[in-house]
């Protein structure tokens, strides 16, 4: 019973910490991106259900943030880009940086040439975006049907999270300082007993 009870708290504290970090994650993510915790996890939800990856939901938010602001800039291949979807830089300077993907999303449904409206996703939001069919009002119908983690838990875990990782580093590393020296200091007896063994 003991090591049962055993085995069920390691469990939980495992379980925890995968809580731990996917919230830690969660937070992190949506600050790179510019968006709230919340508007982070619906959005990404929509463009999972829509058959997009986390890594490609990720790399078309950095795309579409790069192609916006070398339009910002003039040039000419970004702005030409937008201009595709009906969109320009003051158009999505404009926005919530989660409407952004959700407009490209509505300007790419315009475009009647399956081919040229996989091109034009893949060129502003990244190859996988051009894979897939974006539906911009099935997005956000599926990421309104999620409960989300909140800002205040997000931030909670990111201070637990950062503290559970100092302690594992410290705890490690004064193992490390006590069994090394001991190891050292017992070397030269176990090279002792390996000659003796292989003289005998």
């Amino acid at each position: 019973r003991g090591m049962g009870a055993a085995m069920a708290g390691i469990a939980a504290v495992m379980g925890t910490g995968k809580l731990l970090k996917n919230a830690d994650a969660l937070g992190k993510n949506a600050a790179a991106a510019g968006l709230s915790v919340e508007a982070y996890q619906r959005l990404q939800f929509g463009f999972e259900q829509a058959g997009v990856s986390q890594a490609g939901f990720e790399k078309g938010q950095k795309t579409l943030n790069k192609i916006m602001a070398d339009a910002g800039d003039g040039t000419s291949s970004a702005v030409d880009a937008l201009a595709a979807v009906g969109l320009t830089f003051e158009d999505l300077a404009a926005m919530a940086p989660e409407e952004r993907m959700l407009a490209v999303a509505r300007g790419l449904d315009e475009i009647e040439d399956a081919g040229l409206r996989s091109a034009a996703a893949a060129e502003l939001m990244g190859r996988e975006m051009g894979t897939v069919t974006l539906d911009a009002d099935q997005i956000i119908s599926d990421g309104e049907g999620i409960a989300v983690v909140n800002e205040d838990a997000a931030a909670q875990a990111a201070i637990m999270n950062d503290t559970m990782n100092r302690l594992g580093v410290t705890m490690t590393n004064l193992a490390t300082n006590v069994i090394v020296p001991l190891i050292a200091a017992i070397a030269p007896l176990i090279e002792s007993i390996a000659e003796f063994a292989q003289d005998n």
